[in-house]
């Protein structure tokens, strides 16, 4: 009975030129996705009280917990692809406050899937 272990392999010369192209897609991903929520938010804030509405604060909420979600998946999904643009994983993740075993068991879902190997133990 073998084990599996997973390990990133070093990408190759193409796979980090085409994450270094697409890093700042996702960045400007991050930054669409909390536009609007922060909008609403702006609205409630600047809302004189005797005009505001409990309608518009409960938006402005759920906005921000769909950011929340969407920020998740979001950050993920940069921090794999600065792996792939070669970016070394535990120095990486050490920066962003997320183990390198946890990311490894994330890394699946992200860009970071096509430098990540199975070898059997």
């Amino acid at each position: 009975m073998s084990t599996a272990k997973t390990r990133f392999v070093k990408p190759n010369d193409k796979q980090i030129a085409a994450a270094k192209t697409h890093l700042p897609k996702i960045a400007k991903k991050i930054v669409e996705t909390q536009t609007g929520a922060l909008n609403l938010l702006r609205e409630v804030v600047e809302s004189d009280s005797s005009t505001l509405h409990w309608v518009s604060t409960v938006d402005a909420v759920k906005a921000l917990r769909k950011v929340d979600d969407e920020l998740a998946k979001l950050e993920t999904d940069l921090l794999g692809m600065a792996v792939v643009a070669g970016a070394p994983v535990s120095a990486a993740c050490r920066e962003v406050w997320i183990s390198p075993s946890a990311f490894k068991r994330r890394a699946a879902d992200t860009p970071a899937k096509y430098i990540l190997v199975n070898e059997a133990v």
